[in-house]
């Protein structure tokens, strides 16, 4: 169904209104998929703290004797707090570097394959890593994940000598 508009001039311009429903669409279909998008990153969030969670926490009462008695010896909390935070901080960067990497690389190729098997501008791009909401949910899952690591580092090394070596 075409409509016709008139400009300033007095000239009608033809407007396709199923291509304007369809335009609609399509910005409803995006607006969707970005707030999906964004329930996935903090979903993979939770995910990514409740394993560090469970990680540090089964770690930690393993070997909670062993701190019990370097605590006893005269380590103090801070001492014990850093090492741990300082080990759980370093595996977080390995892991997102080794993702970002991973990422660009499947992206790389992935841009590569349709660029070259599609008859469309050579300029388009279908992957970009240099994007405002990369940096967003890297920023969520690694604050996210530090923050549960601090807790539950602090949780269980701040009891005393004996509690930690007798479990009370």
């Amino acid at each position: 169904m075409l409509n016709y508009n008139e400009i300033e001039d007095g000239d009608k311009i033809a407007v396709d209104t199923i291509k304007v429903k369809d335009k609609e669409n399509f910005n409803f279909l995006s607006y969707i998929t970005f707030i999906i998008c964004y329930l996935l990153v903090l979903f993979a969030s939770i995910a990514v703290g409740l394993f560090i969670f469970n990680m540090l926490k089964m770690h930690l009462n393993k070997v909670k004797m062993n701190i019990g008695t370097f605590k006893a010896i005269g380590m103090g909390n801070n001492e014990s707090r850093n090492i741990y935070f300082k080990i759980i901080f370093i595996f977080i960067i390995g892991s997102i570097g080794v993702g970002i990497l991973s990422a660009f690389g499947v992206g790389f190729l992935a841009n590569y394959i349709l660029t070259n098997s599609m008859t469309l501008d050579k300029d388009l791009s279908f992957f970009t890593l240099n994007h405002f909401n990369t940096y967003i949910t890297i920023l969520v899952i690694l604050l996210s994940t530090i923050a549960i690591s601090w807790i539950t580092i602090n949780k269980i090394l701040s009891k005393s000598p004996g509690d930690l070596i007798y479990n009370r």
